[in-house]
């Protein structure tokens, strides 16, 4: 008796983790590309076997799907528009080529549906995607909310997208763009080259928006829009003409937050602002604070436009750009690591490329790479707050280390001869707040998570159990 219980605890445990907890596929089956055209658009269905289809669903689908483990094939996005259902365990491959000045593309669903809660879980998207306005993976849009009590609510948990795609105005690995009040992202993926030929470009999303109403101080207590991120990986090169990022292009929010996020491919802008994490942070009608931690660059981060005709032309290891007004709008970027190299004609930094706020929080980051630009600082700050010389108490720097040799030059900067008080040097800001900045020798650089460590942590804790299963029964048997 004693030698079955840790084998059948075993099994239970290696069926919990290689099952993803899943029961038994409940609804319709679909066998075929009739039976998915034939789809009520409020039922559940579950796929009984690998289909192809050319046809997209072509009314708003508020049900349930699950993919069941299997893959569609497909020349064309599955559905034009879905909401208040779920989406799940479903594969997609194929070559999705959509054309037309306003039209958009998606591996699974054109549209999300206003004001409803939808979920998309263990999604892959692996189709080639090709779109002449918006493009997403999985989704090309998730629509505006009509008010802040009936928001449109969307999460997305082990999406992975391994195509290339390729649109103009807002593109991503996973979301093209999103007007929704509440974004989710957990365990995202993408491995596929994002590339927005006239617009901006991310990783997981290309925009956020909330474009509903203004985010400022006068409007904060009326509408929140946020949008998360959890233990998200870009893997693919980004390129754009505008905001680019590893993870978002741009973001548009009461509050983004960003943790344990890792972005490994190269990120490339012509125009305005590249970084690794986030591209580019609010607008003067869209204040929004961004709270980064733990998150970490590995790619090469490169602005190579003409900076004298864009916005600002910044490169950053972490965040591109902030605009923000103190309590309404900051970056808070807290144990984060750049490991990429960072170049611009104008403004680089390891962490914060530029920032218009006097409230500015970096905390306890590291950077070992290359950075290349005109002027190289901590983060370049058009308000810091120095008065008499002393910075502002909103300003909290702390626990930086650079390696050795490290180029970086200034502590901030700021580009108008009106700010001059805002250029202080990385040298004398050091002789002055000692130990907030250091330089630590060759700072180790750790080994970046791949799209495949949940698959690999899995494997590792099946191998455990097995282990601890035959120790219990040696010791049983002995």
């Amino acid at each position: 008796m004693r030698k079955s219980i840790p084998i059948a605890l075993c099994i239970m445990m290696i069926a919990s983790l290689l099952c993803f907890g899943a029961s038994a596929a409940e609804g319709t089956a679909i066998t075929d590309a009739a039976g998915f055209a034939a789809m009520a658009a409020d039922g559940t269905y579950y796929l009984d076997a690998d289909i192809t289809i050319d046809t997209t669903y072509p009314t708003a689908f508020t049900g349930n799907f699950d993919g069941n483990g299997h893959t569609i094939t497909t020349s064309v996005p599955l559905f034009a528009e879905v909401g208040g259902g779920s989406f799940k365990n479903l594969t997609i491959a194929g070559s999705i080529t959509v054309t037309g000045s306003s039209t958009f593309a998606a591996g699974l669903a054109l549209r999300v549906t206003k004001d409803t809660t939808t979920s998309f879980e263990n999604i892959t998207n692996k189709a080639s995607i090709t779109a002449e306005y918006r493009a997403g993976g999985i989704v090309a849009q998730i629509n505006a909310s009509a008010n802040a009590e009936a928001a449109t609510k969307t999460s997305f948990i082990n999406c992975t997208n391994q195509g290339n795609i390729k649109g103009s105005g807002m593109v991503g690995g996973i979301v093209g763009y999103s007007q929704g009040a509440f974004d989710s992202f957990s365990k995202c993926v993408n491995k596929g080259k994002i590339t927005d030929v006239s617009g901006v470009a991310g990783g997981i999303i290309g925009r956020t928006a909330g474009d509903i109403g203004k985010n400022t101080d006068k409007e904060l207590g009326v509408k929140t829009f946020t949008a998360d991120f959890t233990d998200c990986i870009n893997e693919g090169a980004i390129s754009g003409t505008s905001n680019v990022g590893g993870i978002i292009g741009l973001l548009r929010a009461t509050k983004g937050t960003f943790t344990k996020c890792t972005n490994k491919g190269a990120v490339s802008s012509t125009a305005n602002d590249a970084a690794g994490i986030v591209g580019h942070v609010g607008s003067k009608d869209y204040y929004t604070t961004v709270i980064v931690s733990k998150c970490n660059n590995y790619g090469a981060i490169t602005f190579s436009g003409d900076y004298s005709t864009c916005d600002v032309g910044c490169a950053a290891g972490i965040v591109g750009y902030v605009y923000g007004s103190g309590e309404y709008g900051y970056p808070s970027i807290t144990g984060c690591g750049n490991y990429g190299k960072v170049s611009s004609g104008l403004f680089a930094s390891h962490f914060l490329g530029y920032s218009n706020t006097q409230k500015n929080i970096l905390k306890d980051c590291t950077a070992n790479a290359v950075i290349e630009g005109t002027y190289k600082s901590i983060f370049n700050c058009s308000s810091i707050g120095v008065k008499d010389g002393t910075l502002s108490v909103a300003c909290n720097v702390s626990g930086i280390e650079l390696a050795e040799g490290d180029a970086t030059e200034f502590f901030s900067y700021a580009y108008a001869d009106s700010n001059a008080d805002n250029r202080i040097k990385l040298a004398d800001y050091m002789s002055q707040n000692s130990g907030n900045i250091k330089y630590a020798g060759n700072t180790p650089i750790p080994n970046p998570p791949t799209g495949d460590s949940f698959v690999i942590y899995a494997i590792v804790a099946i191998v455990a159990v097995l282990g601890v299963a035959f120790i219990s029964k040696k010791k049983v048997t002995e």
